[in-house]
This record gives C-alpha cells, structure tokens and sequence, in this order.
C-alpha cells in the first residue's frame, strides 16, 4: 500500500511538474514550493508510520494478551486479557489464586496425573 502511494505521488509531481513549466513565470515557483512542501508532507507519514506500532508488531514480544481474541458465542468475542486470570511471576509459589489452590495442592511434580 506504502509503495503505491509513493509511487502515485510521484507521478503526480512529475504531472504538476510538466504543468507548472507549460505555465511558466511566477506560477512555477508557487508550484515547485507546493510540491516540495507535499513531498515533505509524505516523507514525514511515510517515516511515521514505518515506525509506528499500529502497522504490526516488530517481534512476538510485543504481542499483549488484550491483543488476541476469541469468539465465545455467536455475536460475542472477549480478548484473552478478559477471559484468564493473569498471574505476577512466582504467584504460585507465593500464594495461589483461591481459583487455583485445589489444583495447585494436588500438582505432583514428579508425574503428570489429569
């Protein structure tokens, strides 16, 4: 999408270019710092939003649980934030959610038993 835009405007400076040197005299210097001010215009999106967040991810890293999504019933998606219970590292081996105690006192390190 970037690469046509670019390219779109660059057809379009060369258009308003051939235009602006049929026209001659003062209208070619109000064009030319038009077109030089648009060019500034598109470089600066361009930059912008190449390193923006909202164009994707730089690596998995960056991936949030309220960034994934799961349907739950016809017409309703909740995010993996909303639907599980968060734990801080070595909550677990602090203290046990009271969801999680019945299980954690029955997990037997040594074999895995469903």
């Amino acid at each position: 999408m970037l690469r046509f835009f670019s390219l779109g405007l660059l057809v379009l400076f060369a258009l308003l270019a051939i235009l602006a040197r049929v026209i001659g005299g003062p209208a070619w210097w109000v064009l030319a710092v038009l077109l030089v001010g648009l060019a500034g215009v598109a470089i600066y999106d361009v930059v912008r939003c190449r390193w923006s967040r909202r164009w994707g991810l730089s690596s998995f890293d960056d991936l949030e649980p309220r960034m994934l999504r799961r349907g739950i019933e016809h017409g309703h998606i909740a995010s993996y934030a909303e639907l599980t219970q968060w734990l801080t590292p070595s909550q677990l081996a602090e203290a046990a959610p009271a969801d999680w105690q019945q299980d954690w006192e029955l997990a037997d390190p040594d074999r895995f038993r469903p």
